[in-house]
């Protein structure tokens, strides 16, 4: 199907900033897009005060969802996103899905932050993380939601995140996945009405 607008353009922006930051690697471009301003000194960069966020950075809330460390990381990012996020799209529309990938960005953003404290982490995958589990409970809790997720692929990112938490597949942004699991689970509840309808009863 059609790749939504919305979807599309964060695909496009992350292959921009992709190159921009050589894969990931060119720091000087990289910590432009940083939760945690990286302040260059000799012979490298060290963290600054994550202050600046609200004393005139506040696109650093978002930016690290567009950072990618890696062909790997960027290529399997990007296919979720294209499939998951135009089906939100599909469904609801491309200002909903603009506002719902702005929520859990911030959000992961914040919790990998106050969680692990500075660090260097990017991608999309929280975003990815919400978006399945948005789909995925919304699935279940309302009859009339298109889609559904099969049993297995939920417990296949379930196990990946358990394995990020271990160590063996090497350093991931934990947290964030965490985050954007939070986010699209909660949103998916709420937006289902299961609540009214259980207290309603």
């Amino acid at each position: 199907m059609r790749i939504g607008t919305v979807t599309a353009g964060l695909m496009v922006i992350c292959v921009v900033v992709f190159l921009l930051t050589g894969m990931g690697e060119k720091m000087d471009v990289v910590r432009h897009f940083t939760f945690t301003p990286l302040l260059p000194v000799r012979g490298g960069y060290v963290f600054g005060d994550v202050s600046a966020i609200w004393l005139g950075q506040p696109w650093r809330l978002f930016t690290p969802m567009f950072l990618h460390f890696g062909f790997m990381h960027i290529f399997f990012n990007l296919w979720w996103l294209k499939d998951l996020g135009t089906a939100i799209e599909r469904v609801f529309s491309s200002r909903y899905l603009l506002v719902f990938v702005l929520v859990t960005a911030a959000f992961s953003h914040v919790l990998e932050y106050a969680v692990s404290g500075p660090t260097t982490f990017g991608g999309m995958s929280g975003v990815v993380y919400a978006l399945f589990s948005f789909i995925w409970i919304r699935g279940r809790l309302d009859p009339s939601f298109p889609y559904r997720m099969p049993q297995q692929l939920a417990t296949f990112m379930l196990i990946w995140l358990g394995l990020g938490f271990t160590g063996w597949v090497g350093p991931i942004a934990n947290w964030v996945h965490s985050g954007g699991l939070i986010v699209g689970a909660v949103w998916g509840v709420v937006s289902s009405g299961y609540i009214g309808r259980k207290l309603g009863r």
